[in-house]
């Protein structure tokens, strides 16, 4: 089900508060199962509901007490601690350059796949990855760049979330885990700390 103008205003006032890293994850699983998986990855304008998603199971590896989607330009969410202490985090997705999912959902329904059980992961191997994290860390480190530029720099202790959608069958995963701070290395000047967070493990790096 595509969401509305409306809807989907409403929607990002809704994800704009504070909630716990659970009631975030519920609040964003309710709505991929009201989108359903094809329109969640097709319709323009609703990346929030994943920026989200991420969001609340970050924070909750993160044992943060509190997590908000952030409807401003940035950052992307915010965690809060039960100390009071706050982070800022821009985000960033880190998936194959040519991959189109809602084809590949399509794809699956169409031939009478069920949609948890459809074969639509490409498997990582290390250099595949490193190009991969390479590109998204460049897409930020571009954007920095011109903010600096313009005299709007992200604030000091702004962190950098990649959120890496890429498959592995463990074969890789140690060799994989190695290239992490080799590929995020550009993105260091930018940002106070940068995580990873791939396959529902996070990553300081």
């Amino acid at each position: 089900m595509r969401l509305t103008q409306d809807q989907i205003r409403k929607y990002k006032v809704e994800l704009s508060r504070w909630y716990s890293p659970s009631e975030m994850i519920d609040c964003a699983d309710t709505l991929m199962d009201k989108l359903g998986v094809t329109d969640l990855f097709s319709q323009p304008g609703i990346e929030f509901v994943r920026e989200a998603w991420i969001a609340g199971h970050f924070g909750k590896q993160r044992h943060a007490k509190f997590v908000r989607w952030i409807a401003e330009e940035r950052p992307d969410f915010s965690l809060q601690f039960s100390d009071g202490n706050t982070e800022n985090y821009e985000l960033v997705e880190a998936d194959a350059p040519d991959r189109r999912r809602g084809n590949e959902y399509k794809h699956a329904a169409s031939g009478g796949h069920p949609l948890r059980n459809a074969s639509i992961v490409q498997w990582a191997t290390p250099q595949m990855t490193l190009k991969i994290i390479q590109a998204a860390v460049n897409r930020k480190t571009t954007r920095a760049e011109k903010l600096q530029r313009q005299g709007i720099p992200y604030p000091s202790e702004t962190r950098l979330l990649i959120y890496l959608n890429i498959g592995d069958s463990e074969v890789h995963q140690r060799e994989i885990e190695n290239i992490f701070s080799q590929a995020v290395e550009p993105a260091r000047r930018w940002f106070s700390s940068i995580w990873i967070f791939w396959q529902m493990r996070i990553y300081e790096v």
